[in-house]
């Protein structure tokens, strides 16, 4: 069937291509029709391919120009000649790699996996509205509005319900809006009531207000938005007060909260060696649950040497190991005896519905604090709501507690290969929704975060990326992550993201 502008229809759609070969593991490859043109084709394009029973919701991964007889290339007609024109359509034309990534049966209406591939001469159309909708859904309570496929004005929708059954990855290089994405997905979150948040918010973009880049103006955050259904801790009143911002509470932790699995998972920045830790599993051992403290304050020479002696210690690794834990004495946040529970307070605040965003203040630029206090907290909070879910399993009460989705940035330095076994947060990823709790982990570089760890992630959303390896493990265990490379390549920072996983019924 042809219109009267000379375009195919077919299905009530215009065709701007045919299928001409194709496998269900390699893909589709089709013509594009004379009269569309190649220019307004991009890679990524959402399209739909018309088969006799099913239709295929397909995107375009590669554009090629070939010719049916190479000997027309080695003399190419000059600009406007009419030899250029004749040769387009008969001996140059153009062909498009698709992916299907799924298919509606039109008997019973379903959209399912691909199971199966068109034949030969399939119509390709551009995608519509209603076909975005079919797939996406539409967005409502929990069904979030992210964006919209490239070139289309409809809403691709993220599924918070099933987001939020996963620990999730955020992932882009400095300056293509990963701070943008998150707090669009906690704002989602929020308003949705799907999961409660607890954010460790390194860089105070989430809290309050912050500055965007690319505007050029103040962006809003959560607690603007949400009021008093968000709770702001800060370890650094004074850098509040400077920014005119009024945290609910402050953070304190006393150094009787510190464990050795604390202080290997910033044995880096303490430069604390294996016999440094042994030594200090023997003193926790030892000296019981005030035994940093006690250390901390235990004369050299003579007196370390008695007390090296009676513990069967050598003197010498524990005067080293004493030096180096003395950079912990510079933290602000952490007092001799705890005059106040912070993590109890969280907690509460949790339970209750509440979400909470723990800013760093002056220690933006110190890892060192951020990820011992994260790690602190989240133990004794996970320990928490462990103990609060096997009670409600026992009492047969299966929504309790609520779900807790913990956010981290710079997330490789908690769950890389060498760390991740001493971090709570490896132990979270692993155990999937055991206890209600999962992870949105944002970072710059995925390649550093351990390999079994990043197989948990439900769902990912990837900003560009520049770095092979940071690429290729952003998209591990993606369908088709060899044609995702290409369409990573390709990205626009700070407009355009790939989505793919659990929450999301096609990768986009």
């Amino acid at each position: 069937m042809t219109s009267g502008n000379g375009q195919r229809r077919a299905f009530g759609r215009t065709t701007i291509a045919h299928v001409i070969q194709g496998s269900l593991l390699e893909g589709l490859v089709a013509r594009l029709a004379d009269d569309s043109d190649v220019e307004d084709l991009r890679v990524g394009r959402f399209v739909v391919v018309e088969g006799a029973r099913n239709r295929f919701f397909s995107s375009v991964h590669d554009v090629k120009l070939e010719a049916a007889n190479p000997a027309v290339l080695k003399s190419p007609p000059p600009a406007g000649d009419l030899a250029r024109s004749s040769l387009a359509g008969t001996q140059t034309y153009v062909t498009l790699e698709l992916k299907p990534k799924l298919m509606l049966e039109r008997a019973d209406g379903e959209v399912h996996p691909v199971k199966t591939i068109p034949a030969h001469f399939a119509s390709v159309a551009e995608a519509t509205d209603e076909d975005v909708a079919l797939v996406f859904g539409e967005p409502g309570e929990t069904m979030m509005r992210i964006g919209s496929p490239l070139e289309m004005d409809a809403a691709v929708c993220l599924d918070l319900e099933r987001f939020v059954e996963r620990s999730n990855g955020v992932f882009g290089k400095t300056g293509t809006g990963k701070s943008f994405l998150v707090r669009m997905v906690l704002a989602g979150l929020v308003r949705s009531r799907a999961a409660v948040n607890l954010v460790f918010d390194m860089h105070n973009e989430y809290g309050w207000e912050s500055y965007d880049e690319e505007t050029r103006r103040s962006a809003p955050s959560l607690k603007q938005a949400f009021d008093s259904e968000v709770l702001i801790f800060t370890l650094d009143p004074q850098s509040s007060a400077r920014r005119r911002t009024t945290p609910d509470y402050e953070v304190h932790i006393s150094y009787a909260d510190i464990e050795v699995d604390d202080l290997a998972l910033i044995r880096d920045e303490l430069r604390l060696t294996d016999a440094g830790l042994t030594h200090a599993e023997s003193l926790q051992h030892h000296l019981g649950k005030r035994w940093l403290l006690d250390f901390l304050e235990l004369p050299g020479g003579a007196e370390m040497e008695e007390f090296a002696k009676n513990h069967s210690l050598h003197s010498g690794a524990l005067q080293t190991l004493q030096r180096n834990l003395r950079r912990l004495r510079k933290l602000p946040f952490l007092k001799e005896t705890g005059t106040d529970d912070s993590v109890e307070r969280i907690v509460k605040a949790l339970l209750a519905g509440r979400h909470v965003v723990i800013e760093f203040g002056r220690q933006t630029g110190s890892l060192l604090a951020y990820m011992l206090v994260a790690n602190i907290l989240t133990r004794r909070i996970h320990e928490r709501w462990a103990t609060e879910k096997e009670g409600a399993s026992a009492e047969g009460t299966r929504d309790y507690p609520p779900q807790l989705v913990i956010t981290i940035e710079e997330a490789h330095k908690f769950l890389s290969t060498d760390v991740s076994g001493h971090s709570i947060f490896g132990t979270i990823a692993r155990e999937m929704r055991k206890y209600n709790v999962g992870l949105l982990v944002v970072d710059q570089r995925p390649s550093g975060i351990d390999e079994e760890v990043r197989s948990q992630l439900g769902t990912r959303i990837v900003a560009s990326l520049d770095d092979d390896r940071d690429q290729q493990s952003a998209l591990a265990g993606m369908p088709d992550a060899s044609a995702m490379r290409v369409l990573l390549n390709n990205l626009e920072p700070k407009k355009q993201v790939l989505l793919a996983g659990y929450a999301l019924p096609m990768p986009i």
